[in-house]
């Protein structure tokens, strides 16, 4: 599929990035020390892979989101 034959609004992640990144933010901010904000991605996925690094806290700025998060069983 084309980036320009997705339905929009989507959400696109470069994976070796966002590794890249999740490593980064874990060594830096081991476990609860960094929160996360889910208004960011709005991705349990995405939410799930930061948990998985050792972050077990996130941050949420709607009720929507913190439903969203405690049916995935994450926070």
């Amino acid at each position: 599929m084309n980036v320009h034959d997705l339905p929009t609004p989507a959400l696109l992640v470069d994976a070796d990035a966002f590794e890249h990144n999740v490593a980064t933010m874990a060594q830096a901010r081991p476990g609860d020390r960094l929160r996360p904000h889910v208004k960011a991605f709005k991705s349990t996925a995405l939410a799930r892979e930061l948990e998985a690094a050792g972050h077990r806290t996130f941050c949420a700025a709607t009720p929507r989101e913190v439903l969203g998060l405690a049916a995935a069983g994450l926070g």
